[in-house]
């Protein structure tokens, strides 16, 4: 009787365990734009940005852009040949000067393999001649369902804003976090 009790408690504690462990479901996002809407939560960022592309700016909030938009689109690591693999994209890009934040979330077509995407990003903006400074940081969030997050900046704004990715888009891992300042 006494060792059926211990296995019956012992059985409990294991459930109650379990039961208590984190559960991080991926979220599903109707576009991309709501990707990095959830991203900054809704609160106030303490810089002016612009949502959008060159065709389509929207002031203080992430918004779609066009995808014949091809220029803006390409400044994300993201160049010709990849944008048919790509089914919607939205910015948010600080007012100031691109490199110091600029924000992609990208939702690609079904069967489009995200990590080798991303590492194709990587590789592009590493190799990316910058105009009046380099950014220093490049941060890749994959965010489940075909989904990824590409920012890149100074160390100060895309650190703030890689927090709020971490705190706001469930789920979401970190696929790259990679200096973009040549050493």
């Amino acid at each position: 009787m006494k060792k059926i009790f211990v296995l019956c408690m012992s059985l409990m504690m294991a459930f109650t365990l379990v039961a208590c462990g984190k559960s991080e479901d991926v979220k599903t996002y109707a576009s991309a734009t709501e990707v990095l809407e959830t991203m900054i939560n809704k609160e106030e960022l303490e810089f002016p940005f612009m949502g959008g592309g060159f065709e389509n700016i929207t002031e203080n909030a992430p918004a779609q852009v066009k995808e014949s938009d091809v220029t803006f689109i390409n400044s994300f690591g993201i160049k010709d040949d990849m944008i048919k693999k790509v089914k919607d994209i939205a910015s948010m890009t600080h007012m100031m000067n691109q490199n110091t934040f600029n924000a992609a979330a990208v939702v690609l077509n079904d069967g489009e393999d995200a990590k080798a995407f991303a590492k194709e990003i990587e590789t592009n903006l590493k190799a990316t001649q910058w105009v009046c400074g380099a950014p220093s940081i490049l941060y890749i969030f994959d965010c489940g369902n075909n989904t990824l997050v590409c920012m890149y900046g100074d160390e100060e704004v895309a650190g703030l804003m890689k927090e709020k990715a971490t705190k706001f888009l469930t789920g979401s891992t970190v696929l790259s976090e990679t200096s973009l300042v040549e050493e």
